[in-house]
């Protein structure tokens, strides 16, 4: 995951040294900052999806979902909060679908990065496009490192790793047990914005 976070320059001061420390959930009683904008982009690791191939799946982009030049899937972002300390939650739509060998279609969506009790990925499940009406973790996000970005951005840094729901969900509808808890997911990569205090 990387977040490039664009506020006060006050807030991103603050932000690249709690990010420096791997986005500790938040010690003080800060308020969240609301977020505004605007997406986030996921790498799908090569070697997930060379696997995923190999067992006759496909994968496709669904609602407002899309992808860039570099063929990373691309999610905006709708919503959610962080506080100065970068604990809360980055919401997003659009989703992905996976379709079977045997024809069955499933798939995750609206996506939201939690970075309130340790950073991770939930999205809702679906099943031949409808969803099953729970929200879920499907990756954790490790590896957390900063990096400066352009125009005072702040850049945070991390992989994708599935959980053990996550990796269940897969082997299910694909009669395999090959994907397992810690496969990499891929890398992604957020651009946020936030409301000025």
């Amino acid at each position: 995951m990387s977040i490039a976070l664009r506020g006060p320059r006050p807030l991103r001061a603050l932000a690249t040294m709690i990010a420096a420390i791997a986005i500790a959930p938040a010690a003080a009683s800060a308020a969240p900052i609301p977020v505004t904008g605007t997406s986030t982009a996921v790498a799908p690791d090569a070697g997930l999806v060379s696997a995923l191939t190999s067992l006759g799946a496909s994968v496709k982009l669904t609602g407002a979902a899309s992808s860039d030049s570099a063929g990373r899937f691309v999610f905006p972002v709708t919503g959610g909060a962080l506080t100065p300390e970068l604990a809360g939650t980055v919401n997003h739509t659009g989703g992905l679908e996976f379709r079977a060998k045997s024809g069955i279609k499933f798939g995750i969506r609206s996506f939201t990065i939690d970075t309130r009790k340790g950073a991770q990925l939930t999205a809702i499940p679906t099943l031949g496009g409808y969803s099953l009406g729970i929200r879920v973790p499907v990756a954790t996000i490790e590896n957390v490192a900063v990096a400066p970005g352009a125009g005072g951005a702040t850049l945070v840094s991390g992989t994708l790793k599935l959980t053990d729901i996550g990796a269940l969900y897969i082997n299910l509808f694909l009669g395999t047990s090959a994907v397992k808890r810690g496969t990499v997911f891929g890398a992604a990569e957020a651009t946020v914005t936030l409301a000025a205090s």
